[in-house]
């Protein structure tokens, strides 16, 4: 196996981890729970709201990956990761006034991630 191809499985690998952890958390914010997921250490507008650990968690991951894809040269395409990142940048876009909110931001991130 190349070394490309290595990095290449290894992000495969580290994208389907995303997956796992977020598609339940998801579910729990598109059921009405944890509403307050998409509020992370880095994206919060609201400064009495608490960050949600769960979402700074996941977005950590995925920014992580995005970097790693271009380090390694492969891109992020195909990947979850830049979806992520720019839901959390979206839910927390104070001046979209036509921004989704969590419930609806949740079910449209699980159907482009689970395709």
């Amino acid at each position: 196996m190349t070394r490309k191809e290595k990095q290449s499985r290894r992000l495969a690998l580290e994208d389907a981890e995303l997956r796992r952890r977020l598609i339940p958390q998801l579910r729990r914010v598109a059921a009405g729970e944890n509403t307050g997921f998409f509020v992370t250490d880095q994206n919060n507008p609201w400064g009495e709201v608490r960050p949600s650990k769960e979402g700074s968690e996941i977005l950590r991951i995925a920014q992580a990956l995005i970097v790693l894809s271009e380090q390694v040269g492969l891109g992020a395409e195909g990947l979850a990761a830049p979806r992520v990142v720019a839901a959390f940048a979206q839910a927390n876009d104070l001046t979209d006034h036509n921004r989704l909110g969590p419930i609806r931001l949740a079910e449209q991130l699980l159907s482009q991630i689970s395709e």
